[in-house]
């Protein structure tokens, strides 16, 4: 049984508009008063200076969006620490946004070609945590890429733990690993491993973590159109948040869900953050912050207290599926909001699809391969044991909306991106 959607201010006229929209032509009327940016009080430089919608432009993803919201006056890549400005938005306007969303960023990864991978290496790959699916996901895509290679794989958990993260780095360096990957791990919590590892010339490769200044990590991995990982993060913030945007017709009241023991979760929510100070009609009621260790009935509790002080609340977002299936769903049921409320979710999980398909919680998700993600990280290392600076090689990660009629994986799958990613490096690797 469907759920009685109330949650946007006037239904979009999507079928009729999309035929004859060219967003290249859209112009908005400006608003009223700028509104000051909210920053997130646990970066270091809430400034985004210039970085994530200007780059996202570069990937096409904001044609209808960036006319949208960005406001009269200002650009693509308006500096995120100075007022948006109000728009007025038209219906035609939304359909670009949700059009270009769905269309998505990914692309074919890049690099040169090696002609014999080396071969018979030990690698270790350290989640920050194994207890959500995104993480399991790119584990599953370093270990599904090694074998390929013939390589062995040693799995460890850093349970969210920076102690426990550490720790891996320095067994691993032990256990005679020829490369580490570390997936969604942040730099200080090993700054002294990664340092280690630097003098035993054991390559470390950052997949979305946090880097050091200076940096401290071998490499970290790059995605295409960004300068950087929190680039990438920070537009995909934002994307997540105009996909709220247009389906509530400009009128979000948003609560968020920011896990502060991951800077790059705390990019995800600053890119929200961004996106939603340009828009007028659009407002953060709450961020039900929380660490890993809430997982469970701290975290139902956290969001379900949000919704309870906040009852005009019709939008949540979180960065990464796993807060909505290991309790923010049902945090929003004991809150009798459900019905109510738009709840955009993260990277597209096995669980998060089957929610969207049924209709029993998440309402979208903006699709991250994290597979492919591993995969990529992998192949720094092939590139890396073959003499070479794969440093300006590419992953060729973005990111795409999903959501009950759009790009919806098949029942038991989560989200992949739309380019046949294992060919290509199938083809960079000389396997086929």
């Amino acid at each position: 049984m469907e759920r009685d959607r109330t949650f946007t201010a006037g239904r979009t006229k999507a079928a009729a508009i999309a035929k004859t929209l060219d967003p290249r032509i859209v112009t908005p009327t400006c608003g009223a008063n700028p509104r000051p940016i909210r920053t997130d009080p646990h970066m270091k430089n809430p400034s985004i200076s210039k970085r994530g919608l200007r780059l996202a432009a570069t990937l096409g993803v904001v044609v209808g969006v960036a006319v949208a919201v960005s406001g009269c006056g200002s650009s693509v890549g308006t500096d995120a620490s100075g007022g948006g400005s109000g728009t007025t938005t038209t219906d035609g306007q939304y359909v670009a946004m949700l059009d270009e969303l769905y269309k998505g960023t990914y692309q074919e990864p890049n690099g040169p070609v090696i002609a014999e991978p080396a071969a018979g290496k030990n690698i270790w790959v350290m989640p920050a945590g194994l207890n959500g699916e995104v993480m399991v996901d790119a584990v599953d895509g370093v270990k599904e890429a090694a074998t390929k290679l013939g390589w062995d794989v040693t799995v460890f958990d850093g349970k969210f733990s920076p102690t426990t993260q550490l720790a891996g780095v320095q067994q691993a360096l032990a256990a005679g690993a020829d490369g580490i990957i570390t997936v969604y791990v942040d730099c200080p919590a090993i700054k002294n491993g990664l340092a280690q590892a630097k003098q035993a010339k054991v390559p470390t490769i950052n997949l979305a973590g946090e880097e050091c200044d200076p940096p401290a990590f071998a490499y970290t991995v790059a995605y295409p159109g960004f300068e950087n990982y929190i680039d990438y993060l920070t537009a995909y913030g934002q994307a997540q948040a105009y996909y709220a945007i247009a389906k509530t017709d400009g009128q979000a009241k948003v609560i968020m869900s920011t896990q502060t023991d991951l800077g790059s979760i705390r990019e995800m929510s600053q890119g929200v953050r961004n996106a939603l100070a340009k828009c007028t009609g659009c407002e953060i009621r709450a961020d039900a912050e929380f660490v890993g260790a809430d997982f469970g009935p701290p975290l139902q509790s956290k969001i379900s207290q949000q919704f309870l002080k906040h009852p005009d609340a019709n939008v949540f977002i979180a960065p990464y599926d796993a807060i909505l299936t290991a309790g923010g769903t049902q945090a929003l049921k004991s809150s009798s909001r459900l019905d109510q409320t738009l709840v955009v979710a993260g990277e597209g999980s096995v669980e998060g699809i089957e929610s969207i398909r049924s209709d029993s919680g998440i309402d979208a998700c903006l699709g991250y391969d994290a597979g492919m993600e591993g995969y990529g990280g992998v192949n720094y290392l092939v590139i890396h044991f073959d003499g070479k600076d794969p440093s300006k090689v590419h992953n060729g990660i973005g990111w795409q909306a999903c959501d009950k009629d759009h790009n919806l994986p098949a029942a038991g799958a989560n989200f992949e991106s739309p380019i046949d990613y294992r060919a290509a490096y199938e083809r960079l690797w000389s396997l086929r």
